[in-house]
């Protein structure tokens, strides 16, 4: 499970960071719809997992989107407006969750 787990993750990321970087940002949060529902699938407590996962995806959107707010970091591509996190970082928090 445990080697399953970091394979999926690492598809995902990969996916996320190299979509971003060619300016297909759709590419990372598709990956990561798909990786979800794999991990939780093998998950040993599948409900509590997703709320750590949410949990983890809305704290990772508000820290980010206020790092973004401040000025000190911004992104090539997948932004909505200049001040929030792209949609693309957002899926990264929750799938990073899913290895803890």
């Amino acid at each position: 499970m445990l080697l399953t787990n970091i394979a999926i993750f690492q598809v995902a990321r990969l996916s996320s960071v190299i979509g971003g970087a060619q300016e297909k940002p759709w590419l990372g949060p598709v990956a990561v719809l798909n990786a979800h529902p794999l991990h939780l699938r093998v998950a040993p407590k599948p409900l509590e997992d997703l709320l750590i996962v949410q949990t983890c995806a809305l704290i990772g959107a508000g820290f980010d989107t206020l790092i973004v707010a401040e000025g000190w970091v911004s992104y090539k591509s997948g932004q909505n407006t200049i001040y929030h996190t792209p949609y693309r970082i957002n899926t990264i928090w929750a799938l990073f969750a899913t290895t803890l």
